[in-house]
């Protein structure tokens, strides 16, 4: 076992290695950087993607019509019968004037003129288009099919829905969002260690005959793997900490410049605070970078401590 005073010695060895191979420690920490920033861009995008999703989801519900007619008190039944059922949070009651006034202000937001003709014609003529209704919260969406058949077989409601192209669009985008993501991180983890370990390879290459040398006079391969190790978890870290600050730099831009034309295009659109992104990115980059280093310095010395 090592003493203390020695992995010192051989910590600073490794640093000193980073300034006097200035070249390709910054070839290093810039094929780190790159690889990392596109790394913690698409994560960012993908977790944007998810809030977003979830966002969504939350404001997806179902919606019970009840039947002409049907007395406060039985409505308060049903509301109280479908409060009872597994997954469900929350039952809003929406009388039908109530409901009226909501669609006529759906109307002038989208300035449909001619819906609205419709609809002041049908209430010139005593008639309300929309009936009673029963908006339900569920837990998660994807139980709201459950939820459905479990509603209609109640008395008094005739049709149930929860706008099912867009829930199902909503299931459909959260999975291939985690299957694209998980996948596009993979490629871009083992893609960072190819190229960083061959960057590392170029310069333990350099010091072959210092590592022979070494071999010769005894050298314990452990102390001669320890500045390359530190070398590398230096090099890492660097790149990480760079990266993060890129990624800061991209987000602080696309918040300020574009998020205003997003929600113009997206109505609704949430751009994921950086810190929230953070939290889990700067821990994965370092943890990424040093990481990647160590292994790419041990993969890198293998065959030239063979002597």
């Amino acid at each position: 076992m090592m003493k203390s005073w020695t992995i010192k010695a051989l910590s600073k060895d490794g640093l000193r290695s980073i300034k006097s191979n200035k070249l390709l420690a910054f070839a290093a920490i810039l094929t780190s950087v790159i690889s990392f920033t596109l790394l913690g861009i698409f994560y960012s995008i993908i977790d944007i993607t998810n809030d977003n999703i979830i966002k969504l989801q939350e404001e997806v519900r179902v919606v019970a019509f009840l039947e002409d007619d049907v007395e406060e008190s039985e409505v308060l039944n049903i509301k109280e019968d479908i409060e009872d059922i597994s997954g469900v949070e929350r039952v809003i009651y929406v009388p039908s004037d109530e409901g009226l006034e909501d669609y006529k202000r759906d109307i002038v937001s989208e300035e449909d003129d001619d819906m609205m003709r419709i609809v002041e014609e049908a209430i010139d003529k005593g008639n309300n288009p929309i009936p009673d209704t029963l908006e339900i919260e569920t837990e998660n969406i994807n139980i709201n099919e459950e939820v459905m058949n479990k509603v209609l077989e109640l008395e008094n409601v005739y049709k149930v829905s929860d706008g099912n192209l867009i829930t199902d669009f909503l299931k459909t985008m959260s999975k291939y969002v985690r299957i694209f993501g998980i996948v596009l991180i993979l490629i871009l983890v083992i893609s960072s260690t190819i190229l960083i370990s061959n960057v590392i390879k170029v310069s333990v290459f350099v010091r072959k005959r210092e590592i022979g040398i070494m071999k010769y006079i005894g050298a314990t391969d452990n102390y001669i793997r320890l500045p390359f190790i530190i070398e590398g978890a230096v090099i890492g870290a660097l790149g990480a900490g760079i990266s993060a600050l890129m990624v800061s730099i991209v987000h602080l831009l696309v918040n300020t410049n574009m998020s205003e034309t997003l929600v113009s295009f997206i109505p609704g659109f949430y751009i994921t605070p950086l810190g929230n992104i953070m939290i889990i990115l700067l821990p994965l980059l370092f943890f990424m970078g040093i990481t990647i280093g160590v292994v790419g310095s041990l993969i890198s010395l293998k065959k030239y401590l063979i002597v």
